[in-house]
């Protein structure tokens, strides 16, 4: 992953006794309490160990090269500029999905074929793993592009890099999902003019709320926190805010669930 950023036991520990998880008006978490082992709460430790220790994130990229205006024609596209392979290559890291292991999240690419590519652009810290559907990395089939579209078309939040003088709008990209797309545009001298276009449903949520100018030794950085606070935008927008709920969160109330319904000595109501 990105990082080598490690989490201490002891403070996980101190945050779980004396942090968000303590009840309101006490002043230390929950301590720990003894399970009933039985086929329903192994049952229920899978289900946890299924749900990411992390925030996941899926992105779709799409290049538009030079003088291209249209969907088929992006998606088409098989390899962009150097700069746009200098920003990928900042932006990630390219790693052979055959690789992954079972803690790596891939957003559902094959890990046991080509068939959706080879190597998949990937970025992870202690706090979020995400993957970046990228077109030109994934292999052309005959027509419209079926699979890549069922990837890229699937995200809530794309980066279109455009090396086209021809106007981007959400419009630009069939689909039912296109809440946000972070167009980048290459200027002279190394900058680029990155804006947000977003479905009026959708907050501002993210450090740039219309368009700025920045340069390439800071594009990769400003461009993850703007997607990936965007796509939390995005799943609030949809799912709504009282029902938002994020892996964190659901892995609580899984082991919540698990006290309540497993715990050997239940404290009297």
């Amino acid at each position: 992953r990105g990082s080598e950023e490690a989490l201490d036991p002891d403070v996980v520990l101190m945050q779980w006794r004396r942090g968000p998880f303590a009840e309101a008006g006490q002043e230390s978490g929950p301590g720990t309490e003894e399970l009933v082992d039985s086929a329903a709460l192994q049952r229920a430790l899978r289900l946890l160990d299924m749900t990411p220790l992390t925030f996941t994130h899926k992105f779709g990229i799409i290049y538009v090269g030079p003088s291209q205006e249209h969907e088929h024609e992006f998606l088409a596209n098989t390899c962009g500029s150097s700069l746009f392979e200098e920003f990928l290559s900042s932006l990630g890291t390219h790693t052979s999905l055959a690789l992954c292991g079972d803690d790596v999240f891939t957003g559902g690419l094959d890990r046991t074929s080509r068939k959706d590519g080879e190597f998949a652009l990937l970025w992870g810290s202690s706090l979020a793993q995400c993957v970046f559907f990228v077109g030109t990395l994934m292999p052309n089939d005959a027509g419209e592009q079926i699979n890549k579209k069922r990837f890229i078309g699937n995200t809530y939040v794309k980066i279109v890099y455009s090396d086209s003088d021809a106007p981007f709008t959400l419009d630009s990209l069939s689909g039912q999902f296109n809440l946000i797309v972070v167009l980048v545009r290459p200027l002279p001298n190394r900058y680029f003019r990155v804006s947000v276009l977003r479905a009026p449903t959708v907050p501002v949520l993210g450090p740039i709320e219309d368009t700025a100018v920045i340069p390439m030794k800071s594009l990769s950085l400003m461009v993850r926190r703007i997607v990936i606070d965007s796509d939390i935008a995005a799943m609030i927008a949809v799912a709504g805010e009282r029902n938002y709920s994020s892996n964190w969160h659901d892995r609580l109330k899984q082991i919540r669930n698990m006290l309540k319904r497993h715990q050997a000595h239940p404290q009297a109501p």
